[in-house]
């Protein structure tokens, strides 16, 4: 510690102040309790970083294990839920949880990958949706229709135009379908015939 420093360092930590250090005392004292609370505000920052973070990552193990697919790149969950969030109005951790819906309805990795996700994305912005919901509705209808992964677009395209078509929204036509497509599947009406 070089001279200088030690006999300000012994000024303050003894309250020597003199006549005319009184007003520098303060000023330190200010600037002390300026910089906890810029400290304070920086350590709040990052320790939600961190959380957002660890939710990310739960989310995507958890979507993971939802597939059932035993050897689960969850590397590429990421990449795909990094990317959606990126080009879309939705965030990664939104990408994400579709994710987890998507696989709980028994979508595959793959197929989640593949499409479905991003289809999902452009049915829950089209029809101002969350995304659990928009998934929900997705693997409804691709399930109760018998449909694949590839026709995810045009599960996405029956709501939204069928929605556009009417008064109803496409929140009451995913729900309506849950009630009346396996009856509809019954009577041999396709998935564009029963959202008409």
């Amino acid at each position: 510690m070089s001279t200088t420093t030690a006999l300000i360092f012994n000024i303050f930590a003894n309250n020597r102040t003199g006549p005319g250090l009184t007003g520098v005392q303060a000023g330190f004292k200010k600037l002390h309790a300026a910089s906890v609370v810029a400290f304070a505000g920086v350590a709040g920052v990052v320790g939600t970083s961190i959380n957002k973070a660890a939710e990310f990552d739960r989310t995507i193990r958890l979507a993971g294990a939802a597939t059932g697919d035993a050897g689960v790149d969850l590397k590429e969950f990421q990449r795909v839920a990094l990317e959606m969030g990126a080009k879309t109005t939705f965030s990664a951790q939104g990408a994400a949880d579709a994710m987890l819906e998507l696989a709980k309805g028994g979508q595959k990795v793959s197929d989640i990958t593949g499409g479905v996700l991003k289809s999902t994305l452009t049915l829950a912005a089209a029809g101002g949706l969350e995304l659990g919901a928009a998934a929900g509705y997705m693997t409804n209808a691709l399930n109760t229709f018998g449909l694949k992964a590839r026709d995810a677009g045009a599960v996405a395209a029956a709501l939204a135009g069928g929605a556009n078509a009417s008064t109803a929204s496409v929140e009451s036509l995913g729900m309506a379908l849950g009630q009346v497509g396996p009856g509809a599947l019954n009577a041999g009406l396709s998935l564009q015939e029963t959202v008409a």
